[in-house]
């Protein structure tokens, strides 16, 4: 054949092939290369530089830690384990790391027990092939509750709000439940009489719901989850006289630029408007749960923000406006290992149409159009006191988390305590006068919206005297040392003070008002006592005879949803006596406790409530039918097939048909923490178990 190319010529070359990226992993890859070109981006070095006032070689070791990856940690969930089996399983745990690979698995030095861990690697590693043991294995014991997927200094909250056995908590902004799991390992013991519980609240059903699933793990009776908006959860009365919670974790809504190493996206997308937006709705967050805590009880705020706008402004505003009835706590003598960094007692507020200019106090922002309510958007509130006010509200008291220190992401957090009563009044006549109109205005409209006064400030903090914003930055003034926390008198403001003092309209309707009414609202069946709904008490009795469950155990703790009975929870004591004060029906409950007995509509069986997993371990010292000894080589094939003969374990034979629990016997006793639930049915015996419950044993 004869060719049609010139003889001799060179031959064409081939055009370049075009790429087109299929592999998921692959666009993963590149979208992280691209965000690490821009993470931080320029706006946010800018502003951290002049607002955190470290040191220049300090700083650029911080914004260098920024981008790198947060490396993998967890927590080890030990409730029930002390002393020398606590340690024994530490160490355990320690070998089965070392066993997949990890030679260097770092213990948090500053976690009380060993419990918070380390690994030296990224969480994206553990994708790798090289790691697939290591990655199963951490998901197969966060799936039964064993450990905890939790940054490091997400796990300090908890730990500063030193709760106790049989205290009563209340978690304001819940989801997704980290910290909420950590509180229930303290305040109870899981026992059906055991005392305290945890209210969870979230605004959000979805992320209520996806708590809720978290928590299943946990298996504790001292849970309740919620659905309101923080700044509204209602305030419980017994006889007309308010209840108090012991214990208030009020961990707000932030930028959330202190996560930038886990969440790559936020450096890019990051700006200084979002700090300006949730200041109002942080300061009334705070305090609602000051209003909830009792007098002598602690409140702590946190956020995983570097801005002072949503820290130490917050603080400094409430601790103001409440009087000397709350104080700061001093906390640096807890966990001692922890490095840590002082709180701010001076920072500068940004202009939000011009995010350049910084003001370094509220008399210099200026007003070409003067107005009553407003100053170019900026609330007094934020911005830093004066010097002798900072150090009188000991700012210095709060911690500061810098990434550098210890090889974490960023955080914030104070520790308050209510030492009065709490009544927190505007601190100007105008923002009194706005507050009563704007209240007036919402009672005749269609969607009322509730007065909130979070955007005051403390009349203690006055204007210092008026700078160029010129948006340079000054240093924090000195910490000063330690001292007992000083009671802060709030001075009545002068009338130049008064007359410079200018009310924005978001301090009497929040922008978070508008941005609430897209969470769409669900109605949600009220939990009642079961006592209640079972009129004579026929349904209990008849699950009581069924399973041979005695007085002694405390029924008056079972609940089950108005509308319908499909399922009987099992709350704690403490839980069980808020259901009965006033008030406690506009909570919104979503779920509470351990679902102990679930109806499945069987028409051969005496009763037709059968037992569930998570509540069986409550419920087995009380059961004295129903309840089957298995050996060890029975236990197993039967938890791998899920299905048995009634010969293999004739105990078996004698009962009748419906739900029953298998506890494990070794050598004639009978090992209560290794039960499962099975159903016997006409000629075989079912595993009614989650088959990740059933691997995990």
């Amino acid at each position: 054949m004869a060719s049609h190319e010139t003889e001799g010529a060179a031959p064409a070359p081939a055009p370049a092939p075009v790429r087109f990226v299929k592999d998921v992993e692959e666009k993963k890859r590149l979208r992280r290369e691209k965000q690490d070109l821009e993470m931080p981006n320029q706006m946010f070095k800018q502003y951290y530089s002049a607002q955190l006032g470290l040191p220049a070689d300090e700083f650029a070791r911080f914004v260098e830690v920024l981008q790198t990856p947060l490396p993998v940690t967890f927590r080890l969930v030990l409730s029930g384990l002390a002393g020398p089996a606590r340690d024994q399983y530490v160490e355990s745990f320690a070998r089965r790391l070392k066993s997949l690979g990890v030679d260097d698995p770092i213990p948090l030095q500053w976690y009380p027990g060993g419990c918070g861990w380390q690994l030296p690697m990224p969480k994206v590693d553990l994708r790798l092939e090289k790691w697939k043991g290591l990655q199963d294995f951490l998901l197969a014991e966060a799936a039964v509750g064993r450990i905890s997927r939790q940054e490091a200094v997400s796990q300090l909250p908890a730990l500063f709000l030193d709760a106790c056995p049989g205290d009563l908590a209340l978690d304001l902004c819940a989801a997704p439940g980290s910290k909420t799991g950590q509180l229930l390992e303290v305040v109870t013991d899981g026992g059906a009489n055991s005392k305290g519980g945890v209210v969870a609240n979230d605004p959000d059903l979805k992320r209520c719901r996806m708590l809720v699933h978290r928590m299943k793990s946990v298996g504790s009776c001292a849970l309740m989850v919620t659905n309101t908006y923080g700044q509204h959860f209602p305030k419980l009365q017994r006889d007309g006289k308010p209840v108090h919670f012991d214990r208030v974790l009020c961990d707000v809504p932030c930028s959330s630029d202190g996560t930038l190493r886990k969440s790559r996206h936020v450096g890019s997308k990051w700006h200084i408007g979002l700090a300006l937006n949730l200041h109002v709705l942080q300061v009334q967050l705070l305090k609602h749960s000051l209003e909830q805590v009792k007098e002598g009880g602690l409140v702590v705020y946190s956020t995983c923000s570097f801005n002072p706008l949503e820290n130490e402004a917050v603080v400094a505003s409430v601790l103001g406006e409440a009087g000397g009835s709350v104080v700061l706590e001093d906390v640096s003598q807890q966990l001692p290992l922890l490095r840590r960094a002082p709180g701010l007692h001076f920072w500068q507020v940004p202009d939000k149409q011009n995010k350049s200019v910084l003001y370094k106090d509220y008399d210099s922002v200026p007003t070409p159009r003067p107005k009553p309510y407003s100053r170019r958007g900026l609330l007094r509130s934020m911005f830093a006191p004066p010097a002798s006010t900072a150090a009188a509200l000991h700012l210095e008291r709060c911690v500061r988390l810098w990434p550098h220190l210890q090889d974490t992401g960023g955080f914030f957090l104070a520790v308050l305590r209510r030492v009065g009563p709490v009544k927190f009044e505007p601190p100007h006549p105008e923002l009194a006068a706005a507050c009563t109109a704007a209240s007036n205005a919402a009672a005749d409209g269609p969607t009322p919206a509730p007065a909130a006064n979070a955007g005051a400030a403390p009349a203690a903090a006055a204007a210092a005297a008026p700078a160029s914003a010129d948006g340079s930055a000054s240093a924090p003034a000195p910490a000063s040392a330690p001292s007992p926390p000083v009671p802060v008198a709030v001075a009545p403001p002068s009338s130049a003070t008064t007359a410079a003092a200018a009310v924005d309209p978001s301090m009497v309707a929040p922008p978070y008002a508008d941005v609430v009414q897209l969470i769409r609202i669900h109605d949600l069946d009220a939990f009642v006592p079961l006592e209640k709904s079972d009129e004579g008490g026929a349904l209990w009795n008849t699950i009581a005879t069924f399973y041979g469950i005695g007085p002694e155990f405390p029924h008056r703790q079972l609940l089950v949803r108005s509308q319908r009975r499909t399922k009987i929870t099992f709350v704690s004591a403490s839980l069980r006596d808020i259901l009965d004060l006033e008030g406690a029906e506009t909570a919104r409950v979503v779920a509470a406790g351990l679902t102990m007995f679930e109806d499945n509509n069987c028409k051969y069986t005496e009763c037709t409530y059968r037992l569930c997993m998570e509540g069986l371990p409550t419920l087995l010292p009380y059961m004295k039918q129903r309840v089957v000894p298995i050996t060890t080589d029975a236990l197993m094939p039967f938890l791998e097939s899920g299905w048995m003969d009634l010969s293999v374990v004739p105990a078996t034979q004698s009962l009748g048909i419906g739900c029953m629990a298998f506890v494990l016997e070794d050598k004639g006793v009978l090992d209560n923490s290794i039960a499962v639930v099975a159903w016997r049915g006409r000629a075989k015996v079912k595993l009614w178990t989650d088959r990740t419950e059933a691997d995990s044993l």
